[in-house]
């Protein structure tokens, strides 16, 4: 090949994303078939942040993407395969020399660029945005092929028009950047790279200690948004909302358009690999996206009419924190199964009917997941097992992983317990019942003690450390008894009948609560006599009755598959029957 007519037989291939669809075109180069889903969702694509105390374009930063080159990066790292990635160059002349290097060798070479100056974009396109991707697989002359995943066809692009925006200015900045794949084995392991990236991003979106970090993040938008028009009116709220929407609807593919491609990551996994949980997985992600496109249809509304800017911002709002929660039982459902109960039976001794039946069920992490059924139907029977504090008869359980028979005591590391009785003791005061529970715990000294405080505060309780418990009412003892099981941080909560008998002020602060550290990664497991409780606070029920599972599944989508009955409490009587237990 002549220096100035250099042209590589490489395939353009248009995608949704730059960086996943340069990737998945760069292995197709090499003979291996990976699709974009494929590329994205090994490499960690889908991401939340939002950094409210920075400032993009004078509105809030937030990204719907990880860092530039973190697709590639970890497509290679997961797959194994030899890859270069050159971070930066000082002199752009001699990145530029480096490029037709490439391409003499017959490279195809990666490149992180700014699309201001992108000459072949169209002018509704450009924006100050340094972390697009393309390709460059030829040269004529002074121009160069290149590969944008964002166009239709191949681009042209003059050699001078190339480095300015290989070196366009602001936030990160590309540098020159280049990337490559060298060599790729013929056995790739794709269904560890897969396992691998799964991973990755439910630790990125569900379990990074930090709050302004994957769902955490979007659940602390949600909070700031409705407060916009009045902290700094309905003009600057206006537009800190258009830059959400300019940012989740990046192209077209920043957050409904990311989790869309996600969905089809895991709905191409699950068929590759036989796995239903993907495939389930995968409808949750596309419903996730559905709702995300409504938000920012929703927004785009509001932005141009700002009529009633306190409803909308308020409604928007609401809108965050559903979709954080739908993305945060996707990602529960991809992390390990935090509790799997298979043929789980108990019989009492001297008794002739079984109390439990062949259970079987799978709890995931960070959900609510509500055992509902009549007295005697097996409820607390179930969750006394779980705790360890009777022996089932027959079957299995694992709980984080550990096996109920022969791993309890690392079980009861992980898990808190409130049981259905105040478990308190009525001439001790609150502070004394939670600090005899916290001790138990192997918390101590200053730091328990002010534990407590903080806990006693968010209940309303301060005023009350020094009572004794044979003083409070029934609310009031309900709300020390919950905090007694919490006080240790469990990953897994139990709760029998946590609202029993007590007042609706009472019943509000603890549904709050409950509510608060499941977001905070707390997965629960209820039971309750309450039908619209349950139904408005899990994300899964199981209806037993005398000890079979009759029902599972989301208490909405229950109900609305079976039109007949208006809400769970009407398809539980028809479930259960009407006729008086003991």
């Amino acid at each position: 090949m002549e220096k100035d007519n250099l042209m590589i037989d490489y395939k353009h291939r248009q995608a949704g994303h730059c960086e996943s669809g340069a990737t998945s075109n760069l292995f197709n180069f090499h003979g291996v078939e990976l699709s974009e889903p494929m590329a994205f969702g090994i490499g960690n694509g889908l991401y939340f942040s939002y950094l409210p105390f920075l400032k993009l374009q004078f509105a809030p930063m937030m990204s719907f993407r990880n860092l530039p080159n973190t697709v590639f990066h970890r497509s290679m790292k997961y797959l194994d395969v030899d890859a270069t990635v050159i971070k930066n160059f000082k002199d752009p002349k001699e990145s530029m020399t480096a490029l037709d290097r490439n391409l003499e060798k017959g490279i195809p070479t990666g490149m992180q660029v700014g699309v201001f100056n992108l000459t072949f974009f169209p002018p509704e396109y450009r924006m100050h945005y340094n972390m697009h991707n393309l390709v460059a697989y030829g040269r004529e002359g002074n121009d160069y092929w290149v590969s944008d995943t964002v166009m239709e066809l191949p681009q042209k692009i003059s050699s001078e028009d190339l480095q300015r925006v290989r070196y366009a200015k602001g936030v990160f900045a590309p540098k020159g950047k280049m990337y490559w794949i060298n060599t790729i084995r013929k056995d790739l392991d794709i269904k560890s790279a897969v396992e691998k990236g799964i991973k990755k991003t439910v630790y990125e979106m569900i379990k990074v200690p930090f709050p302004l970090i994957g769902v955490k993040g979007i659940h602390w938008l949600a909070k700031d948004l409705k407060k916009w028009p009045k902290k700094h009116g309905n003009e600057t709220a206006a537009f800190y909302l258009g830059q959400i929407i300019r940012m989740s609807e990046d192209f077209g593919t920043g957050g409904a358009g990311f989790r869309y491609i996600y969905g089809a990551f895991l709905k191409e996994a699950g068929e590759k690999y036989n796995n239903p949980d993907l495939l389930t997985a995968s409808n949750m992600m596309g419903n996730a996206a559905n709702r995300w496109r409504e938000f920012t249809y929703m927004g785009a509304r509001n932005c141009k009419n700002r009529s009633k800017p306190e409803e909308d911002y308020g409604k928007l709002s609401d809108m965050l924190h559903e979709i954080a929660d739908m993305e945060k039982e996707v990602y529960g459902k991809l992390d390990k199964i935090k509790i799997e109960i298979k043929n789980l039976s108990k019989r009492y001794k001297g008794s002739e009917e079984s109390a439990l039946k062949d259970i079987t069920l799978d709890i995931y992490p960070l959900e609510i997941y509500g055992l509902l059924g009549p007295n005697g139907a097996g409820k607390t029977t179930t969750i006394s097992i779980l705790c360890g504090l009777i022996a089932p008869t027959g079957g299995e359980v694992r709980i984080d992983g550990f096996n109920l028979r022969n791993e309890l005591d690392r079980i009861k590391q992980v898990i808190g317990i409130v049981p259905q009785d105040i478990a308190l003791y009525p001439t001790l005061t609150a502070l004394e019942n939670l600090t005899f529970f916290g001790n138990m715990f192997g918390l101590k000294g200053k730091s328990l003690k002010d534990l407590i405080l903080d806990h006693l505060t968010v209940f309303g309780l301060e005023r009350f450390a020094m009572k004794k418990i044979s003083s409070f009412s029934g609310g009031m003892k309900r709300r020390v008894n919950l905090i007694a099981g919490l006080l240790h941080d469990p990953k897994i909560l139990f709760l029998d009948e946590p609202t029993a008998g007590i007042d609706v002020q009472s019943k509000i602060v603890i549904l709050e609560f409950l509510h608060e550290i499941n977001r905070k990664g707390t997965t629960i497991i209820y039971t309750s006599h309450y039908m619209e409780e349950a139904e408005n606070l899990c994300s899964r029920v199981s209806i037993i009755d005398r000890g079979i599972l009759v029902s599972t599944g989301n208490p909405k989508e229950l109900v609305a598959s079976h039109p007949e009955f208006k809400n769970l409490e009407n398809l539980f009587l028809h479930l259960t029957g009407k006729g008086l237990r003991d």
